[in-house]
Order: structure tokens, then C-alpha cells, then sequence
């Protein structure tokens, strides 16, 4: 058997089916997508330790590569295979490190929020979604509405994270250019169980984003606020927004 074969096969399967379709999240904050593949059906014979596999589920073969369902083949190597849902990760055998990875701010369901992305003006929506090419513009630079807020006059948005899931946010502020005369600059403040925990202001929309990194360690809920009501304040957005988690 060509080991480094059947390890690639190995690797390449996802929990309980044979196509791998990821939301899994990085420091990147790698976003989900869909892909045409074409897949050959096969049929395979596997010998762990001198016995043979049964399979419930058939070998795929993409590409050259063969995809393999991962809790079978985990659990005849005597490893046991688990899936955390919340935060997109497998499993392989013991842990002895919890870990869990960065994820993107799309990622968390906001409590309450008003917000570009998460309000209606008129039956429709202020930006488009990413999938639609949506975008946001800042110093000419466009980015992702995936992990971005673009916030409206005076509003705020609020996200549960629990004590210890977490202990930093980071990303980029800046003011929309859409907003063509106002020289203002954003005001953004950062609240962690009520409290005031960080405020970021922005330059001008004729100025690069700003990069920000804000301490949310023991934070549960952490609410974001616009705090100018007018003008360019209601352009304000944050992109490119990023958790990252504690590890234990």
C-alpha cells in the first residue's frame, strides 16, 4: 500500500461523509464557497492492520485525489473522531490541548443590531450580501461585506461570546467613500458587559483604514456602537473583522 496515498485520501475526508464542503475558520477568516466538482464513484479495498474495511459510504475520486469518509476510517485506526459544530473544527483522537480557531465576526449571530448589514431601508437591504458581489469601499481600497459592519447614524450591534471563548478583536476602521464632501471622522466605541472597553476613531475617507486590536478577554457580550449620529459618521465601517480565540 502507498502510505502517503492513503494518508492524503485520509486527510481529505470530512466527519461522517466523503465531500468536503468547509466553513472552517483561520486567522484569515477563510469564508465559505460553493465549487462544481466532478466526482468519480469508486470502489476501494482497505486493510488496516492486515484486515479489511467495510466502508458505509463509497470512496470518491476528484481530481486525482480520493476522498475518504474520516469517521470510518478514524475510528478502524482506533481514533476516535469528533465534530464541533460552533466552532467548525475535527477532532482526531485525544485532545491535550483544547483548540479553537479564529473566526470571522459573520460567524457570531448578532443579539440586536442596526447596522448596514443587518437592516432593511424599504423592503432592501443597505449593502448587498458578498455572495452578490456586495463590497465596501474604503480609501478606494474595496472590501468583503463578509466580517464587515457598516454602521447607520447612531446605531449599534451586540454579539455573545461567552467568558474565556475569546480575547482579542481586530480589524480595519475607516469612513465609506461613498459619503463624497464630509472631511468628519468615525467615532467607534467598544463595550464589554456594559463597560467602555476601547474607542477607535477613524480618519477621513481620504485616509488609509486603521487597524485596530481590541482586549476582550472575559468579555460575554461585547456591544459596538456608532457614536456620531450624522454625516460621515453614518459611513463608518469596520472590515475585516477577526476573533481570535483563547487556547487552553
Amino acid at each position: 500500500m502507498n502510505h502517503n496515498s492513503y494518508l492524503k485520501g485520509l486527510l481529505s475526508g470530512i466527519v461522517g461523509t466523503t465531500i468536503v464542503i468547509s466553513s472552517l475558520a483561520s486567522v484569515q477568516a477563510f469564508a465559505p464557497y460553493y465549487k462544481d466538482i466532478k466526482a468519480l464513484v469508486t470502489s476501494l479495498t482497505i486493510v488496516v492492520d492486515g484486515k479489511p474495511v467495510t466502508l458505509k459510504s463509497q470512496p470518491l475520486l476528484i481530481d486525482g485525489t480520493t476522498y475518504l469518509p474520516l469517521r470510518e476510517i478514524g475510528q478502524s485506526l482506533g481514533k476516535e473522531v469528533n465534530w464541533d459544530g460552533p466552532n467548525n473544527t475535527i477532532f482526531i483522537g485525544q485532545e491535550e490541548k483544547k483548540y479553537r480557531p479564529s473566526i470571522g465576526i459573520s460567524q457570531l449571530e448578532p443579539i440586536y443590531g442596526e447596522t448596514y448589514l443587518n437592516v432593511g431601508y424599504g423592503g432592501e437591504d443597505y449593502l448587498e450580501p458578498a455572495e452578490d458581489g456586495g463590497k465596501i469601499t474604503l480609501y478606494r481600497q474595496n472590501f468583503s461585506t463578509i466580517n464587515s459592519i457598516a454602521f447607520l447614524d447612531a446605531s449599534s450591534v451586540a454579539y455573545n461570546l461567552y467568558d474565556d471563548k475569546y480575547f482579542l478583536v481586530r480589524g480595519f476602521a475607516g469612513v465609506d467613500d461613498s459619503n463624497p464632501d464630509s472631511e468628519d471622522k468615525g467615532i467607534i466605541k467598544f463595550y464589554g458587559d456594559g463597560k467602555e472597553i476601547a474607542t477607535i476613531t477613524t480618519g477621513t475617507k481620504r485616509d488609509e483604514p486603521i487597524p485596530f486590536e481590541v482586549d476582550i478577554t472575559g468579555v460575554e457580550k461585547l456591544e459596538i456602537k456608532n457614536i456620531n449620529a450624522l454625516g460621515t459618521a453614518s459611513r463608518v465601517a469596520l472590515v475585516d473583522i477577526i476573533f481570535e480565540a483563547v487556547q487552553n
